[in-house]
Formats: C-alpha cells, sequence, structure tokens
C-alpha cells in the first residue's frame, strides 16, 4: 500500500476530525523528479501555505503520467478509496494536468481535483495586496481557466444534435470565453500604464540598483529588513512577498544603493505567473548586480539555482554581476562550496561580509562618464559624491566637469536629469 494517511502537512502526525472539513489527499508520482522526498515536502508546504491540511500521500510509481488520467487505472481506485476512508473530497496532484486528464479524474474519483499550478494560483490571490498584484494574479488566473473551460460545462445539457447547431451548455461555454476575454483586456489595458509608471520609476532611480533573487521562503525580506533596517519582519511562509520591496541601503564604502526585495521562485513556476508578473520582474532586469539567495534548509542548491535561472531566462534578462548566498547558516553545517557566502540574517552571521561583497560587485559594474554640471546643480554634484566613485573634479565658468565611475543606472538619471535641466 502506497498510502500513508498519518500524515499532517507539517508531518507531525494524523490529522484530526475537525481538520477535515479543510483536509486534502496528496497524489505524486515517484517518476524522475516527483520521487525526491524534496519535491513532496514541498507540495505539503504549497497545501499548508493555501490553508490546506494533508491528510494522507498516496504515490504511483511510473515514469510518465497516464494520458487519459495521469495516475493508472488501478491508482486511481486506490484513491478514491482513501479519500472515502479520510472523509475529504479534494485530491491535489504534485504536476500539471491537462484539462482532460483533470475532467476525468474527477468523474472517477467522484471529488474535485487541483494540480501543482492551480495551487500555487490560489496562493498568490491569497497573498495579492496591492491593485497591481490583484490585478496580475486576476490575469494569470485566467489565462489558466481558458483552455479549460471544455470541462466546466459539461453537466450542461446539449440539445442540438445536427450540424450548425449548439445545445445550452456550448451555448453557456462561448458565453464565458468571451466574457473571460473581455475581462482579460480590461486588466490588461489596466496593467499597460502601470508598466509604463514602474519604467519612470526605474530611470528617476538615482542609486545603483541591487536585486535579492531566491526561492520562496529563502529569507529575502528578513534580509532586506537587516540591511535596511526599517522593513516589517518577513513571514514564515510561501510567497509572503508579492509586490517588489526597495530600500536604501548604505555600504561599507559609504555609497548608497537601492536593495530590491522580490516575488519569491519555486521549482516549475507556472509560465502564466511569470507572464503576468513581467512587469514586476522588470525589476530584476534593470538591477546591477544580483544577489541569488539559496534557502541552506531546503531543496539542493543546484536545484534552486535551476528554478532561478528558469525565470531568468523566460524574463530575458541578460545576465548581471551575480553573488550566491546560503541562507539560514545559523541552521545548517558548514558548506563546502567555496563559492557561496553564508549568512544568517537572523543573528547576523556574515552580514558584514556579504556588504563589503556588495560592495565590491557594484563597484564591478561601474563605467566611466564626465559630464559638466552647472553650478545650480550643486544637488547633482552631491548625489555624484554619494552615488559614484569620483576620479576628478574641475570648477570652471560654466560650472563643474567631474569625470566619474557609475553604474548604468545612475548614468541613466544623472543624463535624465541634465537633459530636462538644458
Amino acid at each position: 500500500m502506497s498510502t500513508d494517511p498519518s500524515l499532517r502537512s507539517d508531518g507531525s502526525g494524523p490529522a484530526s476530525a475537525e481538520t477535515m472539513a479543510n483536509g486534502c489527499l496528496l497524489g505524486v508520482l515517484t517518476g524522475p523528479v516527483d520521487h525526491d522526498p524534496t519535491f513532496v515536502a514541498e507540495m505539503m508546504a504549497l497545501a499548508s501555505a493555501d490553508g490546506l491540511q494533508v491528510a494522507g500521500l498516496i504515490r504511483q510509481d511510473r515514469l510518465l503520467p497516464e494520458p487519459s488520467t495521469y495516475f493508472g487505472r488501478g491508482k486511481v481506485l486506490e484513491i478514491k478509496a482513501e479519500m472515502e476512508r479520510l472523509g475529504v473530497d479534494l485530491l491535489i496532484v504534485g504536476g500539471e494536468l491537462s484539462p482532460a486528464q483533470c475532467s476525468r479524474l474527477e468523474d472517477q474519483i467522484e471529488g474535485r481535483v487541483i494540480d501543482r499550478t492551480e495551487l500555487i494560483l490560489d496562493i498568490f490571490a491569497q497573498r495579492a495586496r496591492s491593485a497591481e498584484g490583484r490585478l496580475q494574479v486576476e490575469v494569470a488566473q485566467l489565462r489558466w481557466r481558458i483552455p479549460r473551460l471544455r470541462g466546466l460545462g459539461k453537466h450542461l445539457s446539449r440539445l442540438g444534435g445536427g450540424i450548425g447547431t449548439r445545445g445550452p451548455g456550448e451555448t453557456k461555454l462561448e458565453s464565458d470565453r468571451q466574457a473571460i476575454m473581455r475581462r482579460l483586456r480590461v486588466l490588461e489595458a489596466r496593467l499597460a500604464p502601470v508598466a509604463t509608471r514602474r519604467r519612470t520609476a526605474r530611470l528617476g532611480r538615482p542609486y545603483p540598483q541591487v536585486a535579492l533573487l531566491g526561492y520562496t521562503n529563502a529569507g529575502k525580506t528578513t534580509l532586506l529588513r537587516q540591511l535596511a533596517q526599517d522593513v516589517p519582519a518577513g513571514e514564515d511562509r510561501l510567497f509572503a512577498t508579492l509586490d517588489p520591496l526597495t530600500r536604501m541601503v548604505r555600504l561599507p564604502s559609504g555609497h548608497q544603493i537601492l536593495l530590491t526585495d522580490t516575488v519569491g521562485f519555486v521549482r516549475d513556476l507556472p509560465h502564466t505567473l511569470v507572464a503576468a508578473f513581467r512587469a514586476t520582474l522588470e525589476e530584476v532586469r534593470q538591477a546591477d548586480v544580483w544577489v541569488k539567495l539559496f534557502d541552506g534548509t531546503g531543496d539542493p542548491i543546484e536545484r534552486q539555482e535551476r528554478a532561478i535561472d528558469q525565470v531568468l531566462r523566460e524574463i530575458q534578462a541578460e545576465m548581471r554581476p551575480t553573488l550566491r548566498v546560503l541562507t539560514k547558516a545559523d541552521r545548517i553545517a558548514v558548506s563546502a562550496d567555496a563559492d557561496l557566502l553564508q549568512i544568517s540574517a537572523v543573528s547576523g552571521q556574515g552580514l558584514a561580509e556579504l556588504q563589503e561583497a556588495i560592495d565590491q560587485a557594484v563597484a564591478a559594474s561601474w563605467e566611466e562618464a564626465q559630464w559638466l554640471i552647472p553650478f545650480r546643480r550643486g544637488d547633482l554634484l552631491a548625489h555624484l559624491h554619494r552615488a559614484a566613485r569620483v576620479l576628478s573634479e574641475r570648477h570652471g565658468e560654466d560650472g563643474t566637469l567631474i569625470r566619474v565611475a557609475v553604474t548604468p543606472a545612475v548614468r541613466a538619471y544623472l543624463e535624465g536629469e541634465l537633459g530636462r535641466d538644458a
């Protein structure tokens, strides 16, 4: 028997009767990916983040899903019996189901089925706080729903039988599809100016930009809080941060940077979410330096980095100077990987070394530039002393000729200001 009905979502023991109202059965294939115990733990964490209790776990040992129902025929019967025994009517599948697979599986187990993508979408819907975040999540949900409309109308009768006739069920499906497409157009029209405002705001940022990238719950928000000292404490849960948060941080050299906490990644992040959050993820594309954070208590580092790099490829982000950092070092053994900085944002271990490394990485991205700053723009001169490395400075009749090393972000800001001042 490949079930473990005693599991809670936290692995602590049997789920009580009172949790069954919010309980579910988790089903996974023990193929080349899903047999990894960290995958099962991640699925349980996702279920918990969505407010569900995993009452039982059932596995099937096969390399490829069954084309019709994802699980084999005998396993489907086993799943149905287990759900009846546990008193749950929800099956979470640790993979991505086609619309047809989901529909057939629901028919055969006589219960509700959601796959990994729908689970993540639902978590994002709960977490979204800003107007932009809510719009992005709704766009992702609607894009996910469109190809699944066929199954949603199966309970409706189809009276029309001849060519050119359609019963009320099919008419309802077409009506739903049109309504969703109209809603998508409205949402995308609302998001377009948001993306424009973000681009404008980035051009107006007068300091080097550093982005924190990492698996969800890797400690990005906690690290930002420690370095900026004015950010609310991060929450110990998946996808706690959906909206990018940017704060000013002073480095050991005295220079200042803008440090941004971005949305957390996870393996195989749904494409609909990546597409919907493209405007948000532009913060990553425009950064001068990346800091990749790896959760020392989570998946193997290689797998976490593949998940991060997959999203970076999807948003077509060009490579940036990158620091690789292992978080939660106070809770793990020392890593043998010399390329990893090891930190604990909670205890403060390694934070000074990380700031030094960021300082050096920002300096490595500098490029030389020269401007004649009018005397009336002494604010720009003072700013360059804070945000760049001054190589030479000479006062003349029309202003101050200054040669500096700056990041592309600071250069764009200065050229914009001088262009408006001309």
